[in-house]
């Protein structure tokens, strides 16, 4: 029974430490710390900060392509992560695609060609100092807009209002599984000792 018990103990640790752990646009990453950039009618929304902010692809009438980028700096090594809602009225999603920057380099989220609504998760790695955040592009800024929803954003160094780190390191939830195995090995020894 008490082996049960540690086993079921160790688990609903395990999990605990696996589930993300959201802190939102909130400490250093305050919506106040970013940097934006709209061009040709654009915008970024941050009324629904901390929880979400959102981007608005250029539709200024003027034939040219444009950026509505967010971003900012990495205060530590680590993960970023995010929950993105996109929505289009344009002819077709390839003319407003949705995506991540890293150091000046977008990577697409949004499937061209792809349904007019879409959504997903994007986690990627960053060094502290690396300059991350989000794009909505517009390859004409003409015939409508995409819409895109940030929300569940995490990165590393968020902290919540007492100041405890939200996103444990990895090598920090590897040496509490690790140790907590050992205790457990350790204990069935003794016992079957």
């Amino acid at each position: 029974m008490k082996t049960l018990t540690i086993s079921a103990l160790t688990l609903s640790i395990f999990t605990f430490c696996a589930m993300p752990a959201f802190a939102d646009f909130i400490g250093p990453y305050d919506v106040s710390n970013w940097t934006s950039s709209t061009e040709y009618g654009g915008s970024i929304n941050l009324s629904g900060a901390p929880t979400s902010i959102t981007l608005i692809s250029g539709d200024g009438r003027v034939v040219t392509n444009s950026s509505q980028d967010f971003t900012i700096a990495a205060v530590t090594d680590g993960f970023v992560s995010f929950n993105w809602a996109f929505s289009t009225i344009d002819w077709d999603t390839h003319w407003d695609p949705f995506g991540y920057l890293l150091n000046g380099i977008f990577t697409q989220l949004t499937e061209n060609r792809g349904l007019d609504t879409q959504s997903g998760t994007a986690s990627f790695a960053v060094l502290a100092g690396n300059v991350f955040g989000f794009r909505a592009y517009s390859v004409d800024s003409i015939y409508g807009s995409g819409t895109t929803i940030i929300s569940n954003f995490s990165a590393p160094g968020n902290t919540t209002l007492n100041n405890s780190v939200v996103n444990p390191e990895p090598s920090t939830i590897v040496l509490l599984g690790t140790g907590l195995v050992g205790l457990i090995g350790y204990r069935m020894k003794k016992k079957g000792a």
